[in-house]
Formats: structure tokens, sequence, C-alpha cells
């Protein structure tokens, strides 16, 4: 009692598994979610908020941290010294993705088709190199050996990352903000050895190993703006034009 405590989202999945188990939702997909003063969710979703951090940047960690460390850790298996390839870098997940790399001794590389993006990258992030998305990636990373590659954009970028993997390399997809549907060429796949993995959100046992990584190496998210509770509509527009860098807060009160 009395405790700072913020949401796992993740509702009904507690040990580390997989695949999500039978029963298992996100809070507020479909149903309503935290967007109000006051809401009912199990004790068991509940963890200790970081003391380090805001309630503004403790309130964004729950879902894309949480899918960022399944994807990186747990998928990825990432480890330090490696090189890996984010696609789309700008997403309150990318963004996370490139922080918990770079904090583990990774070299992060990410793409974008915005100068300014592929700019803050690197200079706020610490990404190693930042390349434009509508590059010919194969040229731009010649030099590279990308050992891992997590990408959510999908159809539009899919094989484009496949292309700059090494052989034998890992690929971690955990959405699909363009097309659903992806056509690949198996002979050349399994001739790569290449090792597919696929991510959603995560396990309770996660979002404690998440927290704790965050704590342990005092990690801040990036934040690009933050609204009250009656901007929410103003929030979404924000978004539409996806030139957002990093996560977007709702401040519930003051």
């Amino acid at each position: 009692v009395g405790d700072e405590v913020i949401v796992n989202p993740a509702l009904g999945w507690f040990e580390n598994s997989d695949a999500p188990p039978e029963g298992f939702d996100i809070l507020g997909h479909p149903g309503h979610g935290t967007f109000a003063e006051k809401i009912v969710v199990s004790a068991e979703q509940i963890e200790k908020k970081p003391e380090h951090l805001t309630w503004e940047q403790a309130g964004v960690l729950g879902l894309a941290a949480l899918t960022g460390y399944r994807a990186m850790f747990t998928k990825g298996n990432i480890q330090k010294g490696e090189t890996v390839f984010i696609p789309g870098v700008g997403s309150g997940v990318a963004t996370f993705l490139t922080i918990f790399a770079k904090h583990l001794g990774a070299r992060v590389i990410v793409s974008s088709r915005s100068e300014v993006k592929r700019q803050h990258a690197i200079s706020r992030l610490g990404a190693d190199m930042a390349i434009d998305t509508n590059s010919d990636w194969q040229e731009a990373l010649n030099d590279e050996t990308i050992d891992l590659v997590i990408d959510s954009v999908g159809g539009a970028t899919f094989n484009r990352s496949l292309s700059v993997l090494k052989k034998g390399g890992r690929m971690v997809i955990f959405g699909a903000t363009t097309e659903d549907t992806v056509n690949i060429n198996l002979r050349d796949f399994f001739y790569g050895q290449y090792k597919l993995f696929v991510s959603t959100m995560g396990s309770r046992d996660e979002f404690r190993a998440m927290l704790q990584f965050i704590e342990k190496h005092g990690i801040y998210p990036e934040m690009d703006r933050t609204y009250s509770l009656d901007q929410v509509q103003e929030a979404f527009d924000y978004l539409e034009p996806n030139k957002q860098f990093g996560k977007i807060a709702i401040r519930i009160a003051e």
C-alpha cells in the first residue's frame, strides 16, 4: 500500500513461454484501455514504478518497452558486440530497441525516410549508423555484418531486411505496419540458413526483467510530446502523419 505502480498491459500472460497462453489479451485492445482517470485491473498486472522515471516516462513503458524487450532479448537473443539492424526508427518500440541494444553493447544500425529522425537516432539514442529507407540497403550496408534484424514494417521491408542479413543470421518480426502478406524465395531462404522468429508483447517474467534492465542502466524512454487527457484526439492527430520520434504520453491528472 502506498507504492507507486505501473500497469502491465499484457493480461493473463505470467510465465515466459514460446507464445501467449489461451486467454491472453492486451489492455485496451479491443476493449477500453487507460485513457481514463480510473480503471480496474487485477493486482497481478501491477508492478513497481521505476523510481528514476516521472509518471509520464513510466507510463509509456508498458506496451512498447515490453514488446521491444521480448523481440530483442527473448527472441532475438542479442549479444554484446553483435550488429542489429532496425528498419523504421522513430516509433516507440524502435527507439526502445535501439536504447536496449546500445546499453547491452551491441552495434545498432537504423533506417528512416526522415533525415531528422536519422540524426536523432544517432545523437539522442546512440545509434552507430542511420541509412535512408529509400536507399539501396545492400549497397549502404555492404561493409557491415548484420547478425540480427528486428522488423515491424512488414511487406514493404521484409525481403529488403532479409537481403542484408548475414548467412545464418536471425530475423524477428513483431508487427506489420504495411502489407500483412509477403512473398519469399524459399530456396534462397533455406540456402541462407536464416532463422525467422516472431514476437508479440511479452510475459510478466519479461516485463519484470525489462523493468530491472531499465533500472540497472538508468534508462529513460525517448519522449516526443505529452498531452493532457482532454487532448487525446490531438495526440492521435499528431501521430497520423508519422512524424513523431519516440513516445507520446497522456497525462491523466496533474
